[in-house]
């Protein structure tokens, strides 16, 4: 078959459309990604490697200042429609024409289109060319009885999705619908209902450890989406430092990491609460040095290569690396920036992996401390760490994507 794909987001956004893509390759079908990124992140080695065509259309022209800036107003946005806002606003609105234009050429070319929640310019463009679609959720944005939606307290659940409906419908159909119509495709109904499900086939990259899945008909949680060759051989001086002494733990705040206003603030906070947890530590800042005997900074390290050998992992709770870390057997302490990380969050805790978050807005070095001793001391949650890694190894959830597809729409 002669797929076509959209995704638009983070970097945890857009990989497991690459490990989908990858699959959906290796199985012999033509395949087209249409990747969007909030940040400059070049994909095309994905496609060299993997066997697939990867193009980026839309570019939101932030420059490094504003960035920073939205990331602190996203951050310190304590109502999640307000964060919503911002970022529909700043990052996905002024991306979206080029999107559509791209999803109706992949629309008009293809056999299916796989879709990014987000990216409802290719929904749009598969409602005017009647092309069969599919969808797939990084994160569960699907009403349920057991967990509550981004930015909710964790419990009411039920009146906590409709109180969220209401909120998305209220804050962002409005911009919708005008797209809709510049486009010249009817306006959606209701967004969870009609925007973030489809008829056909519906996917979540999501491991059923983590999410409770029961009682969601027509959603199929195949598992996190991992690409066969993640892990990387170790720098020298990462080896070194790892032989020095006990397993450190790793910090990394992923794509939030650019909106830090000040990211020398940032490494001198993160640096007193190593030390006052009495820890070593490895934190991904983007550049790579010693800061003290007990702390050591990073550009970029493979997750499923660094985080196996870590006593524990501090992280913003994006999907992809909520699922990393549980796949390595590693407990968490949960630094929720903003959007979908505090349902993350929360997920951790639930499933007895993390401590109660530190949230980045009430971050300070003693907190994370006082995180980083509890989640270490007590080995209940190193235990039920390794009790998930080893049911997330028994998942393959881009293969059962691919399974999925192959049996709905033919081989």
């Amino acid at each position: 078959m002669k797929i076509g794909m959209q995704s638009w987001g983070t970097e945890g956004d857009i990989r497991p459309f690459i490990a989908l893509a990858a699959g959906l390759s290796g199985s012999g079908h033509h395949v087209t990604l249409s990747a969007t990124g909030v940040r400059k992140v070049d994909y095309s080695g994905f496609g060299g490697k993997y066997g697939f065509q990867v193009i980026q259309p839309g570019d939101a022209h932030l420059s490094e200042t504003e960035y920073r800036e939205l990331g602190r107003r996203m951050v310190k946005a304590v109502i999640p429609p307000r964060r919503a806002r911002l970022l529909i606003e700043n990052l996905l609105n002024p991306c979206l024409n080029e999107m559509f234009s791209t999803a109706m050429e992949m629309c008009e070319s293809c056999d299916l289109v796989i879709g990014h929640l987000f990216a409802y310019s290719l929904r749009a463009a598969a409602v005017k060319t009647g092309t069969p679609l599919v969808l797939l959720q990084t994160t569960p944005l699907i009403p349920s009885s057991h967990v509550s939606p981004p930015g909710w307290p964790n419990f009411l659940h039920t009146l906590g999705w409709k109180v969220f409906q209401l909120g998305l419908d209220m804050i962002w159909k409005p911009g919708m619908a005008k797209f809709h119509r510049s486009w010249g495709v009817e306006e959606p109904g209701c967004i969870l209902k009609d925007v973030f499900a489809c008829n056909r086939l519906n996917l979540v990259a999501v491991s059923p450890s983590l999410f409770p899945a029961d009682g969601m008909e027509g959603y199929h949680f195949c598992g996190s989406f991992a690409l066969p060759d993640e892990e990387h051989e170790l720098p020298g001086e990462i080896e070194e430092f790892l032989n020095e002494g006990p397993p450190p733990v790793f910090i990394t705040f992923g794509s939030m990491l650019p909106g830090e206003w000040d990211n020398r603030e940032l490494l001198s906070e993160v640096s007193q609460a190593i030390e006052l947890a009495g820890v070593r530590g490895i934190f991904q800042t983007g550049t790579a040095g010693r800061v003290s005997d007990s702390l050591i900074t990073v550009d970029r390290l493979s997750h499923a290569s660094i985080f196996p050998e870590c006593a524990a992992v501090v992280h913003h709770c994006g999907c992809g690396t909520s699922h990393s870390a549980c796949a390595a057997g590693v407990p968490s302490v949960a630094v929720p920036y903003t959007a979908d990380q505090p349902m993350w969050a929360q997920l951790l805790r639930n499933a007895g992996v993390a401590p109660r978050a530190v949230p980045r807005i009430r971050f300070t070095p003693s907190k994370l401390a006082a995180a980083l001793r509890r989640v270490l001391n007590d080995e209940a949650f190193l235990l039920r760490a390794k009790e998930i890694g080893r049911s997330m190894a028994r998942e393959e959830g881009a293969a059962a994507a691919v399974k999925l597809i192959e049996d709905e729409f033919g081989g």
